[in-house]
């Protein structure tokens, strides 16, 4: 990833090995330098439902993350990797 990137991914939330149904949740997505780094560290945080994160089928686990080019716009301009969770 680098600046300007957009960046989209589809994650499934299980629990047990069975889908976690997501309905009245809110999903979380951190994006950091290093793995310690803690949330208020974050080069950038994605939140549902209003900002990057749509529950695309709440009752299946399923979220869809959405990195826009001002989410990835603090980057360098060549490719680095980040460290990501999705928290619930």
């Amino acid at each position: 990833m680098k600046r300007g990137d957009t960046f989209i991914f589809v994650v499934t939330v299980t629990q047990s090995g069975a889908a976690f149904n997501l309905t009245g949740c809110t999903v979380r997505m951190t994006a950091k330098w290093n793995l310690t780094d803690v949330d208020a560290s974050a080069v950038f945080t994605r939140t549902s439902p209003s900002t990057g994160i749509a529950l695309t089928d709440a009752a299946g686990g399923i979220a869809t993350v959405t990195l826009a080019p001002a989410n990835t716009s603090s980057l360098p301009g060549n490719p680095v990797s980040l460290y990501y969770d999705i928290q619930v």
